[in-house]
């Protein structure tokens, strides 16, 4: 066969490799799960076959005489193995169900893992190991002497991850969106064994003699067989390898270590910036292997002509590490500043016109601005080392074969070492990659001291001297907070590398916020003056942070860069987060066995464990870290329910366990994280329903979270419609924002008034569900949106999120930048009739109307927020017009605490909308950002008895109106109840800053000024750089106070302090003037 078409033989196997690897690395999730144990398993076995098929392949090529026809037979029997691959799958899922109820609730016993192992290599070890030996034999086939090997290997090697990357591309852009796991598949395996037919047949061709009288055909015949190599049969004598070969093969099995371990932390942290959809890691992955493509390709054009290759190689693996140093830094402000760049797009580009699509795009850039020029450097390695390898012209095969299995060792134990122990050892990425780096660095040089001929003495001055640059570097964009004690101050931009401030925000969801920021600067300024972290690690399997807003205590739980749980006064999830642990337990008769998937900030499962009739409830969690920053960071908000007995605490794949276990529930809740990131949509497959169904005992319900933001209307509606295929019985429930909860089982959802009013009157239920309005049984509905029947016809006809065809997990992120599709809004007008009267029990005609009043007055709420998030708030502002009319209290002051919030940034206009609010309903919320002026219901009572009136009328628990109360006490100079406020506020989680600057007021009221200066100030030095914390107004009361004290120079020079963080300039003018120019009496 001409070359040409051999390579475009091996495009094609290199293509199908990678749709393999895709579709059973997800066929695999399905039967073993998504802990890092389960997916190192998996790679582990698949980077086994690829070594052990590489290294017997290359034996073999070196002695059959057709190398060509061997490679042949190994392609068909890739496609067919692979075909065996699903029905192998389906037949151990009972063995492996098995052997983890012997030790049930234990992911990660031994013996389930051995098994996991074993039902992995049955399934893949065979098809792997035949794709391992296609590079070997082929490279014999086109390898006929010494003189061109490297030549070969660089084509061979670029043109199968060219193939690759096409693979990776097409199965993570199209083909399972459109074809599925198995239509995947079978293409792939297709391809393959078509590929091995024709090689085969083209091959007999070749070798058949053709008859006398054809004598142009036999012209072409003889021109073919000329090209094809001589014969390579027999077995090649025995070579001696010398200490620097050897050393060249054991330094390409250290960088194939390191290449995985960089593989791993870019990628770690490069889906925080781009987002960890499917399309992020499909980007990423085809962007590594491009790199190695191109590296290969262009190592194959020199490595032949160089001298002394073994330096060479060495140098390549010092440039490898220096590229990749050089990248640490750039990786640690990506998140920010690609979110930056977005803002900016979507502020310079025509209304709609940004999207997912571009999005992507800007994010492949970034990542192959990041790995192009690593990879490269890594590409090019191979065809080098096979030319220092290949010592005889009849052991090409055994030669290819053995470096391609030490590099191939050495990534399955960079997978292994990496994720089980430097990751958890490290507990950063940074530290990961600078770790991966300096290893690369050392082989590097040990190959450049064992490389023969040249000038030693010069290669390792030059070593040295890429040593010293590199640590420069290293020392001068060191992350944040490393080397700080004892040393020069770090650069002002070095505090932005790595900060967890920044970095752990993400960028998805960083471009809403960096939207109102004119530079990238400003932005990230503004991030590292909002947020403490108190808490950051990246563990296992994911990046954990807390984020704790310094301006007012708010607190969310970052998970690789996407917020998961939150708490504070500016949470509108917390209603969610508890609904999903009460609503399932209330509407339950018994609820003693429950289960809760998810962890989050905990709310859910302290929900649940607050009933006592609860017996137990197993908690599945994937990350111990997150299971650790609940307990010690929300502890408060979720009733330190991971320290309560009935709380069994599992790390590992909940869909493995419940798919496994013997175990049935009372209650199960899932609140796992969007399906728009890769692998969260396996929770929500059809099977996955029916998984959870079948471990329902009888009168079982379970409570399943699925978002409405951020999200198409059709994709929703795929997700709803594939969970009525299992649950006949359905209701929808669901808060202001988009979050909606489906409550179901096999029988009709009853709500049995007698039953919740019982739980209601427990202290820890009650209180819980007051803090989100609900203090009757008929308040429940309030967040209730419609039934099954409404909801089974909105949802109509069409696709399915099935596991072989996960559409949801590619369809979703698509629609993550489109118009809000006000999914809520949809239902509402799908359902306007009135409260379905055989889901309630118990309940006589008045609650019954009470009932359907607090139904009216959830969807005049979530009308009103739709209306704030749209910007209309004229419109807002009639719907708190008729809650105002109704009385409904609770809608009201939610209402009026979310315009404060969004009408911040609206200047003058803001003060119109507030004084037409204040004139229909006035709160404390409202009368704090209204300056404390008296509201127009006021009268002529004095402003501390309104606001006193106002503050006893807000929702328990909030330390913001404790605050403002004592602000206006001390105004009107009841020093003594400001600070009875102030103990208050303290108890209930106010900031410290606001507490010192509210005693250091009082304390300058009672005259004691060189106390009050010392709390001004100290509270100056607390508050964030955040327009919450209204830190002008703190400069400017410190400023006073050092007038009084007799200190002018300070006093003015604290007066333009607070000029410049935006006080009134003509007040500081004034104030300035007095200072400076006291008027003589």
């Amino acid at each position: 066969m001409a070359r040409a078409w051999i390579y475009a033989c091996f495009f094609v196997s290199g293509f199908s490799a990678l749709v393999y690897e895709i579709v059973w690395s997800r066929l695999f999730v399905h039967t073993m799960g998504t802990s890092n144990l389960s997916i190192t398993v998996v790679v582990a076995v698949f980077m086994g076959g690829l070594a052990l098929g590489s290294a017997l392949g290359g034996r073999i090529a070196d002695r059959v005489e057709s190398p060509l026809r061997v490679y042949a037979w190994l392609v068909i029997g890739v496609g067919l193995g692979s075909l065996a691959v699903f029905p192998l799958l389906r037949i151990a899922s009972p063995v492996l169900g098995a052997v983890y109820r012997l030790n049930d609730g234990q992911p990660d016993h031994p013996f389930f893992t051995i098994a996991k192992a074993l039902v992995c290599a049955a399934s893949i070890l065979l098809p792997t190991a035949f794709m391992g030996a296609t590079l070997p034999v082929l490279a014999r086939h086109v390898t006929s002497n010494l003189t061109h090997v490297g030549a070969r290997l660089g084509a061979l090697y670029g043109v199968n991850a060219l193939g690759a990357v096409a693979g990776a591309a097409a199965a993570g852009f199209y083909l399972i969106l459109r074809m599925g796991l198995a239509g995947t598949a079978v293409l792939a395996a297709a391809l393959d064994i078509l590929v091995g037919i024709a090689i085969l047949v083209a091959h007999a061709r070749a070798r058949t003699p053709a008859p006398a009288h054809k004598g142009a055909r036999h012209a072409r015949e003889r021109a073919t067989r000329a090209a094809a190599p001589p014969s390579h049969a027999g077995a090649p004598a025995p070579i001696t390898v010398s200490r620097a070969v050897r050393i060249v093969v054991i330094a390409y099995g250290v960088s194939g270590f390191v290449n995985m371990c960089l593989q791993l932390g870019w990628t770690r942290a490069l889906v925080i910036a781009i987002g960890h959809s499917t399309y992020g890691f499909s980007v990423i992955v085809a962007i590594f292997i491009l790199g190695l493509a191109l590296g290969g390709w262009i190592a194959g054009l020199f490595a032949d002509r160089l001298a002394r290759p073994i330096a060479a190689f060495g140098w390549i693996l010092v440039a490898t590490a220096a590229a990749s140093t050089a990248a640490i830094p750039r990786l640690g402000v990506l998140p920010a500043r690609f979110a930056s760049d977005m803002a900016a797009a979507v502020r310079s580009g025509a209304p709609g016109t940004f999207d997912f699509i571009a999005f992507m795009q800007a994010g492949a850039l970034q990542a192959a601005l990041v790995i192009l020029p690593s990879t490269i450097l890594m590409g090019m390695a191979f065809p080098i080392v096979g030319r220092v390898r290949a010592l005889s012209p009849q052991a090409i095969g055994s030669a290819v074969g053995i470096a391609y299995a030490s590099n191939t060792v050495g990534a399955i134990l960079g997978t292994a070492i990496t994720g089980f122990v430097l990751v958890p050892l490290a507990g950063r990425i940074w530290a990961l990659l600078y770790l991966a780096a300096g290893a690369g660095l050392a082989t590097g040089i040990a190959v450049l001291r064992a490389a023969p001929g040249g000038s030693r003495g010069r290669r390792c001055a030059l070593a040295a001297a890429v040593i010293a640059a590199l640590l420069g570097f290293c020392y001068a964009t060191r992350p944040a907070g490393v080397l700080d004690a004892g040393a020069p101050p770090a650069p002002e931009r070095a505090r932005r590398y790595w900060n967890p401030a920044i970095f752990a925000q993400g960028s998805i969801k960083g471009v809403y916020l960096a939207h109102g920021f004119k530079s990238h600067d400003a932005y990230v300024e503004a991030l590292l003056g909002w947020w403490d972290v108190p808490y950051y690690r990246d563990g296992e399997a994911c990046s954990v942070a807390v984020l704790h807003r310094r301006a007012d205590g708010h607190r969310s739980l970052h998970i690789t860069g996407k917020a998961d749980a939150s708490a504070g006064e500016s949470s509108f999830d917390l209603d969610t987060q508890l609904l999903n642990g009460h609503l399932p337990v209330l509407v339950h008769a018994d609820p003693r066995a429950c289960l809760n998937l998810g962890l989050g900030g905990g709310m859910s499962l302290g929900a649940m464990a607050a009933h006592r009739d609860v017996g137990s409830i197993d908690l599945l969690e994937l990350s111990p870290e997150v299971v650790e920053a609940a307990r010690l960071h929300f502890a408060d908000v979720n009733g330190r329910a991971l320290e309560n007995p009935k709380v069994r605490t599992i790390i590992g794949d909940g869909r493995n366990h419940l798919a496994h276990t013997a175990r049935r529930y009372d209650v199960i809740s899932s609140e796992p994280s969007n399906f728009w990131i890769a692998g969260i949509g396996n929770l929500f497959t059809e099977e996955f329903h029916r998984i959870v169904r079948d471990r329902l005992r009888p009168g079982g319900v379970v409570c399943q979270w699925v978002y409405g933001y951020n999200i198409r209307g059709e994709d929703y509606a795929t997700a709803v419609r594939t969970f009525l295929r299992v649950f006949p019985h359905v209701t929808v429930w669901g808060n202001s924002v988009g979050d909606t909860l489906l409550l179901a089982s096999c029988e009709p959802v009853r709500i049995d008034r007698a039953r919740v009013a019982e739980a209601l009157a427990a202290e820890a239920v009650g209180s819980s569900l007051a803090s989100i309005g609900i203090d009757a049984p008929e308040d429940l509905f309030r967040y209730f949106i419609c039934d099954g029947a409404v909801l089974r016809a909105w949802a109509g006809e069409g696709a399915v999120n099935r596991d072989l065809f996960p559409i949801l997990e590619f369809s979703s992120p698509l629609g993550y930048f489109d118009k809000d599709a006000e999914i809520l809004a949809q239902l509402a007008a799908a359902a306007p009739g009135a409260l379905p009267e055989d889901m309630l029990r118990g309940f006589s005609e008045e609650q019954v109307r009470a009932a359907r009043t607090r139904l009216r007055h959830g969807r005049m709420l979530r009308d009103f927020f739709r209306k704030i998030g749209n910007r209309s708030f004229s419109g807002a502002l009639d719907i708190y017009e008729a809650l105002a009319a109704e009385r409904d209290s609770w809608s009201l002051e939610c209402a009026a605490f979310l315009l404060a919030d969004r009408t911040a940034d609206m200047g003058a206009e803001r003060r119109a909308h507030l004084r037409r609010a204040r004139g229909i309903h006035d709160t404390a919320a409202l009368c704090a950002v209204d300056g404390y002026r008296p509201g127009p219901a006021a009268g002529d009572m004095p402003i501390v008895e309104h606001f006193t009136r106002l503050a006893k009328a807000a929702p328990p628990g909030r330390w913001s109106t404790l605050v403002a109360l004592a602000r206006v006490q001390l105004h009107a100079n009841r020093v003594d109840d400001a600070f009875a406020s102030i103990a208050a506020a303290a108890q209930r989680g106010a900031p410290e800053y606001k507490l010192v600057f509210l005693k250091g007021l009082g304390l300058g009221m009672r005259n004691e000024l060189a106390a009050a200066e010392k709390l001004l100030a100290q509270a100056l030095a607390l508050a964030p750089n955040d327009p919450r914390a209204e830190k002008d107004e703190i400069a400017y009361n410190l400023a006073y106070c050092l007038e009084k004290l007799g200190k002018s120079d300070a006093a003015a020079a604290m007066y333009r302090r607070a000029r410049d963080l935006g006080y009134n300039a003509d007040a500081i003018r004034a104030a300035i003037e007095r200072v400076l120019h006291p008027r003589v009496k």
